[in-house]
């Protein structure tokens, strides 16, 4: 049989060769290969044109950029194959592809056959594996809410061409294969292959690596969007309820997993639909659906009060009920539930994963997370969200003890005169895609083009959406940020939280680098607003990006602030071809509505608007977070770089809701990108923009004048046409060079206002060792840096058997420094073992084997300690648990500790090593996510070294 494989192509260049040579050398050799140039800008027309002339089973199509579906429905419309898949024109397959996949379909007399993946990176080496699923064609709708494709990946599939009879792609940024595997194979006989025959390929370039489809949501409205209720919850199907009843129980159970997937947005819309339909049901079935609605929101006592009255369909109340018992440790009873779940419905997806997560996945390996849905004890680890919530609580903390007489500026002292380059040091208050992040590191990469010597310091991950050139270095959640700060000649704080406790450590200059926030334009607690009040004062220089923010700091905190505007990059921001006349319209949103001063809420009610008077204009929404709220016609989370600009190009309106701004990028990127503008009348945007020549502006919160200025563009092409002018004449006044000139001079003017002092300094603390030799630089120059009289460092020492214990201790005193300990995270190790702990007694007995008397030991020194103490000694509790053989006590302890004491990475890897000596599951990978955020235990005084491989270790990974 005949086999079409499509292969959808732009700006492919570097990978596409391999991929058709990888199609091309299949043993089944009947096969034409439709690679689908969707308006390539690089060499990809040119190579693939070339294989044509070498292979005469390869057909190439040349069109105009028309986006994913436009080349997919290209290649379906020229397939003459009986067989058709698809390949990505990045990706790889195994020779035996295709005929393994034929043989398994004809054998079968299947629809359809799949594969399994390997996951591979740029440069083809293996990284990881993708299991499909064996399901049955009633099975793939209900499946791919659930848990999302069940085919490995959506390429896998080898479907009979008359599948596809009158079948078009839909439009869409994302989702279009899931879409196509969704249609396709519901409903219809399917055959699955276990072996790795798709390498599929991740890359920088690739969408899911940008982060653009990284929560799925385009996928899931797509599936929601055509699929009825009743198709993805064939259980609500039951013979006593009303056609009413059972969609509104289908919808309940739909909301449900959308939010447990992360799709809030979508989850809602759910919700709302199914709370219109409550006047047409029973009260049971009321309870059954309100009991789903309070399981999405977390609040399991009141969902199991509303179960023990509800009615519906007896496999999904059998369920619930087991997950309500599961979750309150109730593992016997929640076991008849799902069992009497199952009895009515053998084949159940959902009670089948709650088996799953009752059986606790020991021994075994499944792709899906139900395995660790229900632990053993009642309390619930924190999770890597309520890790980071209070890591940045920790830091507030810091800021706020910092804010003293004495620490609000300490004298600043230079180990010699200032010569060659400068070195500068960046701190990042986040790095997801946002205006404010792009700014801190534009100014990183051109400051470092300038010969600066640049770090960017963040808690968050490396922003891979951007091409950052300086030196980027991730601080653990469990470090305060300002601790891991380099000697350096000028410190940049990119938030007001960080400036008092970096000015604090005396090592340089602060420098206050303000792009504004609700600190500035909104009201704020009395007591956080005296803390913001402290830490701007500490800085010894104050820059912002607009008159907005210097007015504001200068009105609210008698701050005098110094403009460095924002700028664009020309190479990213820059008009597209013109676009053709009668093309597909849309307006550009851009902002996170957790944000509220973003004014996202009103945009939703543009769009509205916009849906009334302009049903064929379409709404992109680009967003740093994944929605609070329902989305927004094509959502894109997280953009790259390059996406993002497209975007504007491709948008016939950029809309702006902002309430307030200090100098808001998006509006004036929109400019450069030859994009007509609508906005608000915020104080930031009217930096540059001017009503009528380069934009239009209404009053802020106006919704009736955003939509009626949105249709005006919309409606008049000269009018258009004059505001596109204006605003590409305005932005290219704001270009780099001259801003980050200006910047640079301005560092180098204040670090050389720091005079050099000599330093006499006795070192103490014992004998230990750095781990290399510029360690020992990076040290003396702390050293002549320090304000305070000691210095202290993490020291490590062993302790116990496999484990070493780390300990604030000052190793240094400075003569002619006032009182305090400056505390820098410069570890040091010793070989010497702990003797003067301040448990010794208790670690003593642990030696000698005595576990029970050393518990006695360590929880009489835990009940009349404070909360900092608790932190530090509750870890030794645990530990003598799990070695006087009370493993079980020590996993319900370890969890409750890690709730209290959310910072100390200790109690997490403790709980993995109570849960393994126990024998009862823990939840690895959330575990092992935790420790790595956290990595060491630094806002406390003492912590195991590495915490992250000791749990690794544990867990056998």
């Amino acid at each position: 049989m005949r086999i079409s494989v499509i292969m959808p192509a732009y700006n492919a260049a570097r990978y596409v060769e391999a991929a058709a040579t990888s199609i091309l050398d299949q043993s089944h050799r009947d096969l034409e290969l439709l690679v689908v140039d969707d308006g390539s800008t690089d060499g990809t027309p040119a190579i693939v044109d070339a294989l044509a002339e070498r292979d005469d089973r390869v057909v190439v199509v040349h069109q105009a950029n028309g986006g994913e579906a436009a080349a997919r429905n290209t290649g379906l419309d020229r397939a003459t194959g009986d067989l058709v898949t698809w390949q990505d024109a990045d990706d790889l397959c195994t020779p035996n592809r295709l005929e393994v996949l034929h043989a398994a379909l004809i054998e079968a007399g299947a629809d359809y056959a799949h594969s399994d993946v390997m996951l591979v990176d740029a440069d083809g080496a293996p990284t990881g594996y993708l299991q499909a699923r064996r399901v049955r064609g009633d099975e793939v709708l209900p499946f791919m809410l659930t848990h999302g494709t069940p085919f490995g990946g959506n390429q896998t599939l080898l479907v009979r061409r008359a599948l596809f009879d009158g079948f078009r792609c839909a439009d869409v940024l994302i989702g279009t294969d899931t879409d196509i595997a969704a249609k396709v194979t519901a409903g219809r006989r399917g055959v699955y292959v276990p072996e790795p025959l798709y390498l599929y390929r991740r890359h920088e370039g690739g969408i899911t690596v940008t982060g653009a489809d990284r929560y799925h949501f385009e996928e899931l409205g797509l599936l929601v969007g055509w699929a009825t209720p009743l198709d993805l919850v064939p259980e609500a199907r039951w013979a006593e309820g009303t056609t009413a009843e059972q969609e509104a129980v289908a919808r309940a159970v739909i909301g449900l997993k959308l939010v447990r997937r992360g799709d809030v947005g979508h989850g809602q819309a759910q919700f709302n639909a199914m709370l219109a339909t409550m006047g047409e049901v029973r009260p049971g079935v009321a309870k059954l659906a309100g009991a789903l609605v309070k399981l999405a929101r977390g609040n399991v006592a009141a969902a199991g009060t509303m179960l023990r009255e509800a009615d519906g369909p007896p496999v999904l109340v059998a369920n619930y009920r087991a997950e309500v018992l599961a979750l309150g440790g109730r593992r016997s009873e929640a076991l008849r539930e799902v069992l009497a779940a199952l009895r009515v419905a053998p084949f159940s997806l959902d009670a089948a994963a709650t088996l799953r997560g009752l059986a606790g996945g020991r021994h075994i390996h499944l792709v899906d997370g139900s395995v660790r849905r229900y632990p053993d004890h009642g309390t619930v680890l924190p999770g890597a969200t309520r890790v980071i919530a209070e890591g940045r609580n920790a830091e507030r903390a810091g800021a706020r003890a910092a804010c003293t007489p004495l620490a609000r500026r300490p004298a600043v002292h230079r180990p010699g005169p200032l010569e060659g380059d400068l070195r500068l040091v960046l701190l990042m208050p986040r790095t997801d895609a946002c205006g404010g992040a792009r700014i801190i590191l534009e100014h990183a990469n051109r400051l470092h083009d300038l010969g600066c010597q640049v770090t960017v310091l963040a808690h968050d991950p490396p922003p891979l959406w951007f091409a950052l050139r300086a030196s980027f270095v991730e601080v653990p959640w469990g470090q305060p940020l300002h601790q891991a700060i380099p000697p350096c000649d000028v410190i940049v704080a990119g938030y007001w939280d960080q400036v008092a406790a970096a000015r604090a450590l005396g090592i340089a200059p602060v420098v206050h680098f303000e792009q504004g926030g609700v600190h500035l334009y909104d009201q704020i607690a009395p007591n956080l607003e005296a803390l913001v009040t402290g830490s701007l004062a500490a800085a010894d220089l104050t820059l912002t990006v607009g008159s907005a923010g210097r007015v504001a700091l200068a009105e609210r905190y008698g701050v005098t602030a110094e403009e460095v505007p924002n700028a664009i990059d020309p190479e990213l921001f820059h008009p597209g071809p013109p676009r053709p006349p009668g093309g597909r319209r849309s307006v550009l949103f851009v902002g996170w509505d957790g944000d509220d001063f973003k004014g996202i809420d009103v945009l939703r009610k543009v769009a509205e608007g916009l849906h009334a008077t302009h049903p064929d204009v379409g709404v992109v929404w680009a967003t740093a977070r994944p929605p609070e709220g329902p989305p927004l016609g094509t959502t894109i989370v997280d953009p790259a770089q390059p996406l993002l600009a497209s975007l504007y190009r491709e948008a016939s309106v950029y809309v702006g809701g902002s309430r307030f701004e200090t100098f808001p990028l998006p509006p004036l990127e929109a400019m450069a990108s030859g994009t007509p503008v609508v906005s608000t009348a915020n104080r930031g945007v009217l930096a540059y923009a001017v009503d009528g020549e380069n934009a239009l502006l209404a009053p802020v919160d106006d919704v009736e004048g955003l939509l009626a200025r949105v249709c005006a563009v919309l409606d008049d092409a000269d009018l258009a046409a004059r505001l596109r002018a204006g605003g590409l004449q305005t932005s290219a006044g704001f270009t780099w060079p001259a801003i980050i000139d200006h910047a640079h001079a301005r560092y180098r003017e204040l670090a050389a206002t720091v005079p050099a002092v000599p330093t006499r300094a006795t070192l103490t603390g014992g004998r230990w060792s750095f781990a290399r030799p510029e360690e020992a630089e990076t040290f003396a120059e702390h050293l002549a840096t320090c304000p305070t009289r000691h210095l202290a460092v993490p020291v490590s020492q062993p302790v116990l058997e496999g484990h070493r214990l780390v300990r604030w201790r000052a190793v240094a005193t400075i003569e002619d420094r006032p009182p305090g300990t400056t505390k820098v995270f410069l570890p040091v190790r010793g070989d010497a073992l702990v003797e003067d702990s301040t448990w010794q007694e208790g670690i003593a007995l642990l030696r000698a084997g005595a576990a029970a008397e050393a518990l006695e030991v360590f929880s009489r020194a835990y009940v009349p300690a404070p909360p900092d103490v608790q932190a530090v000694v509750g870890r030794w509790v645990v530990l003598a648990l799990i070695r006087a053989g009370r493993a079980a006590e020590a996993v319900e302890v370890s969890a409750k500790m890690a709730v209290v004491h959310p910072t100390h990475p200790d109690y997490f890897y403790l709980s993995a090593l109570a849960a393994k000596v126990a024998k009862c599951p823990s939840p690895a990978s959330e575990l092992l996510r935790v420790t790595r955020l956290l990595g060491n235990g630094a806002h406390h005084e003492e912590w195991f070294e590495d915490p992250h491989t000791l749990t690794r270790v544990v867990l056998g990974g």
